[in-house]
């Protein structure tokens, strides 16, 4: 499952607020605004970490607190008492998404769950997943239902022939579906199974031998490899489900016993088994240079503990992207540019966005940095304020983006006198952007000097700092702007959508890998166990749309500099024909 939206009610300075997630989701925001919050919450959410008064909202400490999650990219089915079924068949749905409540009543640090599903509207309905499968088949025969191909011992047969019978005659309405008798029970773990890892890493420094900046990552570790290893993930869950049931044998005797001696004293005796925090049981303590302790080292050198599980995981998981049943996992991490170098920064936020290229990986930071803002994907960007009365909001879009770069002070990173930048090319994707910055260095034909006058830079608004740079150079007197695109079909389109003001270039193949030397991809692909290159040399050489390559491909190329470190002397001889008039174009221009 892929967490969508996530919702706050009455929690801490959120009196009603909601915030949308991507793959790479980013929370900018001035100190105390409210970010750090937002992740706490989701750790109490995913993790059940602790809940106390200080959490609920103190202008409304009388009212309940509510975290809603909302989930899209639903397993297509679940297992329900040995038995396979899937989330919508159970009416356990709403907008085709899986949204999951939990509520914190007033005085009580103990929450109720609900799923918040569309149902028909008929009165106790939501009760059905918790009726027991005599319960069932009495209410088939109240509603007079025929039974047809249905196994009467099977309780999700029996709940999809009664919801199948009542959606004829009834509206859908919004209902809220708490699973907590026994038979609801065995329906929450099913779906608690499916739900994301969520691993939250904190900006705050702790000096205690359980630090979490040397903790965390080992737990983060641990959550991957069991969101990652299905095969291990059932070995636990069968030591789990083996325990309970020695143990349950246990409580039936003892009540066994207990009732010979008097039948009065009780009816009932067991114990109550929440499924356990693997990763709660790993906690080594990590040891550097001449023994000295991990947490005893600088805050820098802990962030880069981080910084290069971080970065290992994006190998692991890139290397994983193609096997089968890869569950989900979150990582939040807070202000990674703290007690980090920019360039340790930079890679950080590289080894991000290799991750949320990789199946079942989203990640989520805060920050008030001006550089790591203008970096990060434009698309998942929210920004919290509080208003004059202290009270947090969270706006996303386009709103967040231009209150960011007045909030921030964010500068563009292209030149900044027009007089010294004469003619822009902007292009597809930020890999186009790699390959002609390179082309143009080594073909064309000006100096140094006036090759500087030239910029290169993709329009594709994936990024803040596109945001900045597209609506900077409308102020500049610019001598010419070029758009080159790639030779497909959407490259065709989006010429047709730029105006006269332009100079326009197309490709002659569909996209820009096939302007890279063959041998150069051939032997980066070969170095992977999961990907391989099956276009032909002939396929290649022509280029065309039902050739290009896959996502996986184009990643490992990326990984390994091939755009911009190939040597143009390999190119093709029609390719490098192709790439020298069109930087001879551009030259024009200077």
């Amino acid at each position: 499952m892929k967490l969508t939206k996530f919702e706050l009610k009455n929690f801490r300075g959120y009196q009603k607020a909601t915030i949308n997630f991507e793959n790479f989701s980013t929370i900018v925001g001035i100190n105390d605004a409210g970010k750090s919050t937002i992740f706490e919450a989701l750790d109490i959410f995913f993790n059940n970490t602790k809940f106390d008064g200080s959490d609920r909202n103190i202008k409304h400490p009388d009212q309940s607190v509510e975290l809603i999650a909302h989930f899209s990219e639903l397993p297509a089915t679940i297992k329900i008492e040995t038995v396979d079924t899937d989330i919508k068949s159970e009416f356990l749905t709403c907008d085709n998404e899986f949204v999951l409540k939990k509520v914190f009543e007033t005085k009580s640090s103990k929450f109720s769950e609900f799923v918040v599903a569309s149902m028909p509207d008929v009165e106790n309905i939501e009760k059905i997943h918790s009726l027991k499968i005599k319960d069932l088949r009495q209410k088939i025969l109240n509603l007079n239902i025929e039974l047809q191909d249905v196994d009467k011992r099977v309780s999700s047969e029996l709940r999809h022939a009664i919801f199948e019978n009542l959606q004829k005659n009834n509206k859908l309405v919004i209902k809220d579906v708490e699973l907590k008798s026994e038979d609801g029970k065995s329906i929450s773990e099913s779906l608690h199974k499916e739900l994301p890892f969520y691993q939250l890493f904190k900006a705050d420094r702790e000096n205690s031998d359980g630090d979490n900046e040397v903790q965390d990552p080992i737990k983060a570790i641990v959550k991957s490899t069991l969101s990652t290893n299905i095969e291990l993930q059932k070995k636990l869950t069968d030591v789990f489900e083996q325990v309970k049931l020695e143990v349950t044998k246990s409580t039936d005797a003892t009540l066994d016993l207990l009732q010979s001696m008097n039948t009065n004293l009780a009816n009932t005796l067991s114990a109550d088994f929440a499924s356990p925090k693997w990763e709660s049981l790993f906690k080594p303590s990590l040891s550097t240079d001449e023994s000295i302790p991990l947490n005893k080292r600088g805050s820098g050198v802990r962030r880069l503990v981080l910084l290069n599980f971080f970065r290992a995981e994006a190998e692991r998981r890139f290397e994983q992207s193609s096997a089968a049943n890869i569950g989900n996992i979150i990582y939040a991490f807070e202000e990674p540019e703290t007690a980090l170098h920019p360039k340790f920064q930079r890679m950080l936020l590289d080894s991000f966005e290799d991750m949320v290229n990789t199946p079942g990986v989203q990640i989520m930071i805060t920050t008030h940095s001006p550089e790591i803002a203008k970096s990060v994907p434009s698309t998942g960007v929210s920004l919290v304020k509080r208003d004059n009365i202290g009270d947090a909001h969270i706006c996303s879009g386009q709103d967040a983006i231009s209150n960011i770069v007045e909030q921030l002070g964010l500068m563009p990173d292209i030149k900044l006198y027009d007089d010294q930048l004469k003619v822009l090319v902007v292009l597809e994707g930020h890999t186009d952007v790699k390959y002609f910055e390179n082309a143009y260095k080594s073909l064309s034909k000006k100096s140094p000097a006036e090759q500087n006058k030239v910029a290169f830079m993709f329009g594709g608004g994936k990024a803040i700092v596109q945001y900045l740079n597209l609506n900077y150079i409308k102020q500049l007197d610019l001598k010419k702007k070029i758009v080159l695109v790639d030779g497909d079909q959407s490259g065709s389109k989006d010429l047709e959508k730029i105006g006269n003001d332009a100079y326009k270039i197309q490709l002659k193949k569909s996209t820009i890998e096939f302007y890279l030397p063959y041998d150069n991809i051939q032997k980066i692909v070969n170095k992977s166990k999961q990907l391989s290159l099956e276009c032909s040399v002939e396929d290649f050489n022509i280029g065309a749309d039902h050739s290009k390559f896959s996502s996986g491909i184009k990643r490992i190329l990326e990984r390994f500099n091939v755009y911009s470190d190939y040597d143009v002397n390999d190119l093709p001889k029609d390719n490098l024909s192709e790439i020298t008039r069109i930087v001879s174009e551009i030259d024009s221009f200077i």
